[in-house]
């Protein structure tokens, strides 16, 4: 308990650091498409390099599936916040405002799936610090993603502060009920979990970011290197976590 009460605050503390980094100073409006290159290569580095790999690894058959059930609900999702917006304030209509909530709702989603897994690992102690690396690694870049996503949206200051703390609470919230109330959950269920998290990952990346780029003037050699650095990013906290595991 007081390994997974260290593991939860830690989380908390990196979700804020990332999440006030694009806070920190004023972006211009020509570094949204810097922003936005950068966080299609962390969610489709973290989708094709990291999470469906790993839901691979048990449910092989239900891959496909969970990955479309995400890829569906973000949709929905989208839907549904865009209508709702559009039609009771004006204000709220910008493609990248109703973006932000749709990235938000998928990257709740995944940190609770993430302290699920982090009250796994802490179950049993030898696979307590590589668990915790491993989500704090991938933690920053995403969470960074996200507040980009946010400024760039134009949500003010106070709103992407509250949205954070929100967040920087899914990762232990989802710990202490694995911990008590889910001991028993299979890995075929998280592997499923994280399935369709990838799908949420992947919509988001696909449908809008990237073709939000293709549809207007870009500076391309400069978004393409924005673009690898978030692959190089996730690709990065997979070899650290697991050199972390074979060291240990």
């Amino acid at each position: 308990m007081q390994a997974l009460l260290i593991y939860s605050l830690s989380v908390v503390a990196v979700t804020w650091i990332a999440g006030l980094l694009p806070l920190a100073a004023r972006w211009k409006p020509g570094q949204r498409d810097l922003l936005t290159a950068f966080a299609s290569g962390v969610l489709l580095g973290a989708a094709f390099l990291h999470m469906l790999p790993e839901a691979a690894e048990h449910v092989p058959r239900w891959v496909g599936v969970g990955a479309l059930g995400g890829l569906l609900f973000v949709f929905l999702l989208e839907r549904l916040i865009a209508t709702h917006f559009c039609e009771h304030d004006h204000e709220a209509c910008d493609h990248f405002q109703a973006l932000g909530y749709t990235f938000y709702a998928g990257i709740t989603l995944h940190s609770f799936i993430d302290g699920v897994v982090l009250a796994s690992g802490a179950l049993i102690p030898r696979l307590g610090p590589i668990v915790f690396l491993a989500i704090v690694a991938h933690h920053l870049p995403v969470v960074f993603s996200l507040s980009s996503i946010l400024v760039a949206g134009g949500f003010h200051q106070k709103r992407v502060l509250s949205l954070v703390g929100i967040l920087s609470l899914s990762t232990p919230a989802g710990a202490f009920l694995a911990f008590y109330l889910l001991r028993g959950l299979s890995h075929d269920l998280r592997s499923l979990a994280v399935a369709v998290s990838a799908g949420t990952f992947l919509y988001v990346a696909l449908t809008d970011l990237l073709p939000s780029i293709a549809h207007e003037r870009r500076d391309w050699l400069r978004c393409a290197c924005a673009l690898a650095v978030g692959l190089a990013l996730m690709y990065g906290a997979g070899e650290l976590a697991h050199a972390y595991l074979r060291g240990h």
